[in-house]
């Protein structure tokens, strides 16, 4: 019977990030950016130089006193849109951990064009349905069009045979049309011509079940 738990390691990815724990915030998203709020944050920070001179006062005291130079004003703005475009590098739409939320964000604010351009990186994150991202991986993907098709051939093609069976269980189900038209050959093959592997692991019978939520044979 399918495993219903596997693979607590992360997987190796194009995109990552580097940090001591597998749950730490990724060090390449801003420590300053609300990626949880859909409003634009602008914060400006000023500063005021002017120089000045001082002395001493028959007391002992020090006074300052404003000198003729103009005073220079430094303004920075920083500001952040969390709507994800094409000026954003596209390796942030790929978590860097399984409990890389900010990156599941940033992929369901992001075009398709932009989440078709990430697919093999963010399939990879479907080889265990049981880690925290894997809805938001399935939310993100199951809108696509005939584009995911080839991504997903290449993994039913493949000898990961669990990766085979949570994809066919739980994102081909939703797919559109011309991604089921796509792949149904291939999802017939699993069914009724198993390998030893895909039988062995029920990937069989996850197509067969597929098949018939598709209403095919």
């Amino acid at each position: 019977m399918a495993s219903a738990c596997r693979r607590s390691a992360r997987p190796a990815l194009r995109f990552c990030s580097i940090h001591s724990s597998p749950w730490e915030r990724p060090s390449r998203i801003d420590a300053h950016m609300e990626t949880h709020s859909p409003v634009p944050h602008t914060s400006v920070m000023t500063w005021a130089i002017s120089g000045h001179s001082a002395s001493k006062d028959a007391a002992g005291d020090t006074t300052h006193a404003k000198s003729n130079a103009a005073h220079a004003e430094i303004r920075i703005s920083m500001k952040h849109d969390v709507t994800y475009d094409a000026s954003t590098d596209i390796s942030r739409l790929v978590p860097g951990h399984k409990g890389d939320f900010d990156a599941c964000h940033r992929l369901l604010e992001a075009s398709p064009e932009q989440i078709r351009r990430v697919l093999p990186e963010l399939l990879v994150w479907l080889q265990d349905i049981n880690w925290p991202i894997a809805p938001y991986i399935l939310k993100a993907l199951r809108p696509l069009d005939a584009a995911l098709a080839q991504p997903v051939m290449d993994i039913l093609a493949g000898d990961d045979e669990m990766w085979k069976y949570w994809i066919i269980s739980n994102l081909l189900p939703q797919v559109r049309t011309e991604v089921r038209q796509a792949l149904h050959p291939r999802i017939v093959a699993i069914a009724k011509q198993p390998t030893p592997g895909e039988a062995a692991d029920e990937v069989n019978l996850a197509a067969a079940g597929l098949l018939a939520q598709w209403g095919s044979d």
